[in-house]
């Protein structure tokens, strides 16, 4: 059988190619979980750490906010 010429390196290419778009897409993915996930604490402990439910957060649950955010008033 004759070994077509330029295709020696498909295989290796096409590996690292695979391999790269699937640590992007796991990358994206949990850039936007983090994110949901940090959105989501945000507003349960700014929701439950206050003591009545128009009040506002206390100081301590608002330093742990995830990413140093304030509670809405």
């Amino acid at each position: 059988m004759a070994k077509k010429t330029g295709q020696s390196g498909q295989a290796v290419i096409e590996y690292v190619v695979l391999l790269t778009v699937i640590l992007g897409m796991g990358g994206i993915l949990r850039y936007g979980v983090q994110k949901t996930r940090d959105k989501l604490w945000k507003f349960m402990i700014c929701q439950v750490s206050a003591p009545c439910p128009a009040c506002s957060a206390t100081e301590s649950a608002k330093k742990m906010i995830p990413q140093g955010g304030n509670c809405p008033k």
